[in-house]
Parts: structure tokens; C-alpha cells; sequence
């Protein structure tokens, strides 16, 4: 029951834009059109794309070192961008 809690608490912080660890480090999540924060439901799936991100021994993670957009495969199926502040 913890874990749906944090999920959930996770994904409204992300939909907004940012959670507290990434504002701390002046991140932003935002869609890639439009540049706006990405909302509740695509920060979910965007944690589960993370998840399928990280299952290729873990390049999904690893492949904003070679991209020159740096960015991972989950802000690539989710169409989101992280940007910094």
C-alpha cells in the first residue's frame, strides 16, 4: 500500500513538472511540443517507461552519454524533455 501511495504522490509531484529531488537540482519534466509540464497521467507513464528503460541492461539509462539531445529512451516513448532551470 506504501508503494501506491508514493506512486501516486510521485506522478502528481512529475505531472506538475517536477519532484522535490529534481527541483533541488533544478530539473524540469516537461512535453516536448509544448514545453508545459507533462500531467499526472504521463508522469505514470513515464515511471513505467522507466522501467522498460532500464531492461536492456540498463542503455535506456545510459543513452543520454551518446544522444545528442541527452535524452533517455523513457523521454523518448513518452515525448518529454528534461530541462534544467
Amino acid at each position: 500500500m506504501g508503494f501506491i501511495a508514493y506512486l501516486v504522490l510521485y506522478c502528481r509531484m512529475l505531472g506538475k513538472g517536477a519532484t522535490i529531488g529534481r527541483k533541488a537540482a533544478g530539473y524540469r519534466v516537461l512535453d516536448e511540443r509544448t514545453m508545459q509540464p507533462i500531467g499526472t497521467g504521463r508522469a505514470v507513464g513515464r515511471y513505467f517507461a522507466t522501467i522498460l528503460s532500464a531492461m536492456p541492461l540498463y542503455l535506456g539509462l545510459l543513452w543520454p552519454l551518446w544522444d545528442n539531445e541527452r535524452r533517455t529512451f523513457h523521454d523518448m516513448i513518452v515525448k518529454t524533455r528534461a530541462i534544467s532551470n
